[in-house]
């Protein structure tokens, strides 16, 4: 083998270690030319990749026992399996919106089930039989919450333009009434806070007509809980 380069390791915009690897190169691509550069570039990319996923689980898991990390794994295969390449209304890939739910999760110290949860935020709309199903995965109050969480996926702020502001004001109060009513548990409130923090940073670059709506609908029901 030989070293075939580096990567960085980042965590919060912050570097935190700087590693070095190296692959076995094929006599093949040891000889002069574009097969070289090809196979070289493929192993930077692939390890590159692995670095940034182990660097995903320490923030998952900062905070929890070792055990923990190998749960989150575990969910993380289950859940990405589950939503191959689906995305949500919003345009945003299913998986990369699980992620970064589990990750506003992990940065409240949340505890282990609530960041399971997260990852697994839509396994009802792709999985028949889901409650049983996470249930014998990752035990019952872990489908609990991924149950209550699809119960709040209906609840938003329907407005017409013409409607007055004092109307507005008023739907949005039963709405958050509803939001707390309908969660037996806090944590699916704040994974739902959680959730709508990930699709404000996704619709961050996006047109200002595909934010108002949202960051409306946010300041009116979530900001305020």
């Amino acid at each position: 083998s030989e070293t075939v380069g580096w990567f960085d390791v980042s965590r919060d915009g912050g570097f935190v270690r700087r590693c070095a690897f190296s692959a076995i190169i094929p006599p093949l691509a040891r000889s002069p030319g574009r097969s070289r550069i090809h196979h070289v570039v493929s192993v930077t990319h692939s390890i590159a990749q692995a670095g940034a996923e182990d660097a995903q689980f320490d923030l998952l898991a900062e905070g929890l026992p070792l055990a923990a990390r190998a749960q989150l794994v575990q969910a993380a295969d289950f859940a990405r399996g589950l939503y191959g390449e689906q995305c949500l209304g919003t345009g945003e890939p299913a998986w990369q919106h699980a992620l970064g739910m589990a990750l506003v999760a992990a940065s409240l110290r949340l505890d282990l089930d609530t960041r399971l949860a997260a990852l697994l935020f839509a396994a009802s709309d792709f999985l028949e039989d889901a409650t049983e199903k996470l249930t014998a995965e990752f035990g019952a109050p872990v489908a609990d919450l991924v149950r209550g969480l699809g119960r709040l996926k209906g609840l938003q702020l329907v407005t017409a333009r013409n409607e007055r502001a004092q109307s507005v004001k008023a739907q949005a109060e039963v709405l958050r009434k509803m939001l707390l009513a309908m969660s037996a548990d806090i944590r699916v409130v704040l994974l739902r806070l959680a959730s709508r923090t990930q699709t404000l940073r996704h619709l961050a670059d996006h047109p200002e007509a595909e934010r108002n709506e949202v960051a409306r609908e946010s300041l009116d029901i979530y900001a305020p809980l």
